[in-house]
């Protein structure tokens, strides 16, 4: 679940069936939106609140970018990466960045706008659970492996 800013009560929920759905706080009968973006179930979400883009990652391979245009949501990329599974997703504040935590033990970095992929970051040696930014723009990720991994990325 992500709760989305603005002058609503929006909140962003991923699904076992792999989809991901807007709903009014306020109105809780039926979603806003309901959009199949996972063949897998929804791991993670997050939302960057400038652009309107919101990333999600599943037990699988793919990682999508999609928007929230006037309360629908729309599909905009999809990457599929070498192997499945994501724990967390993190957009950088300044809305350049976003990651990915990796159930193989590596963080993904890409571009917000066009979902480039940026870097592979290969420290841990297990299973990355979750990843946040600094306000100065260091990238902390915490593993099963009991490691915390400090990285100092594009700032």
């Amino acid at each position: 679940m992500k709760m989305t800013a603005g002058d609503g009560c929006n909140v962003l929920i991923g699904y076992e069936d792999g989809s991901v759905a807007l709903w009014d706080c306020r109105q809780y009968k039926r979603p806003l939106s309901r959009l199949k973006i996972h063949p897998d179930p929804v791991m993670c979400i997050n939302y960057e609140t400038v652009t309107g883009t919101g990333f999600s990652g599943s037990a699988g391979e793919e990682i999508c970018s999609w928007t929230t245009n006037k309360d629908i949501l729309t599909l905009k990329d999809t990457v599929t990466v070498t192997n499945p599974g994501f724990n967390d997703c993190c957009v950088r504040k300044d809305g350049k960045l976003v990651v990915f935590a990796g159930w193989d033990g590596h963080v993904r970095l890409f571009s917000v706008k066009k979902m480039k992929p940026l870097a592979v970051l290969a420290y841990h040696k297990d299973s990355v659970y979750c990843a946040t930014f600094s306000d100065d723009k260091l990238l902390a990720c915490g593993s099963k492996d009991e490691q915390i991994s400090l990285w100092d990325v594009y700032r």
